[in-house]
């Protein structure tokens, strides 16, 4: 089943679905819109961390892992009790009466952030952290990630400390495409590789549509996921470009 991830790559957040003909199955299979996902644990880092996370024991993931520390979990005040819904990801949620889910939910997203003394970006002489300037590299990176997890696991999966399951299993898998490493397919190395191929030297910051475009071009090497990424412009999704 072939997947279709449409970036808008506009500011504005409102974007429309133009269709000249009636959708239907025969047309298309399956559409996964992915909306960039609004980095609710960009706080967190603060508590967290001093800008990058260090190698540690785990020198490739730049990912947030509650498994590294068992002890970690989100604070009691984390969303303050408010009559008003609290929305994740599309998914409606309570913080009066269902936090448990709230929190549960939060957990299993795919969190992406800077990190330093991966190896070297380019070679040994490269760059080693991307503390500054990898913002908008995280944050396409966090899009697909979140996109490829929803394709393998479902929305409504969710993480657990047990990696017994055969979906925790695709999880890591997931996971490992973005380790900071150049043989990984989307991560920081072959990002920033790739977005000087398009005119952005290693170590500037990206734009919403580099992001995206490089993206694209590297999911044409995805043999694994068999994902197409279609960058919209215009603040608009054509359906017929994307069926």
């Amino acid at each position: 089943m072939l997947i279709s991830i449409a970036f808008v790559t506009q500011s504005d957040p409102q974007t429309t679905a133009h269709n000249p003909n009636p959708l239907s199955d025969a047309t298309i299979r399956l559409v996964v819109f992915v909306v960039i996902v609004s980095v609710v644990f960009l706080w967190i880092s603060m508590d967290l961390y001093s800008m990058a996370l260090p190698s540690g024991s785990n020198t490739f993931f730049p990912v947030w892992s509650y498994e590294s520390d068992p002890n970690s979990d989100l604070n009691d005040d984390d969303f303050p009790p408010t009559e008003d819904p609290v929305w994740l990801l599309g998914i409606k949620y309570s913080s009066l009466h269902e936090l448990d889910d709230l929190r549960s939910d939060v957990k299993s997203r795919i969190w992406i952030t800077y990190r330093k003394n991966f190896v070297g970006i380019g070679g040994p002489n490269g760059l080693t952290s991307d503390s500054g300037w990898g913002c908008m590299l995280r944050c396409g990176q966090m899009a697909l990630a979140q996109a490829l997890s929803i394709r393998h696991l479902s929305r409504d999966w969710r993480w657990t400390k047990s990696f017994t399951l055969e979906s925790d299993l695709q999880y890591r898998e997931v996971l490992k495409l973005f380790e900071d490493k150049r043989n990984s397919l989307y991560s920081i190395h072959q990002i920033a590789l790739m977005g000087a191929s398009e005119g952005k030297p290693v170590g500037n910051w990206f734009g919403p549509n580099t992001i995206a475009q490089v993206l694209k071009k590297l999911a044409a090497y995805d043999k694994c996921n068999d994902i197409v990424i279609h960058v919209a412009m215009d603040n608009m999704v054509v359906i017929d470009e994307i069926s």
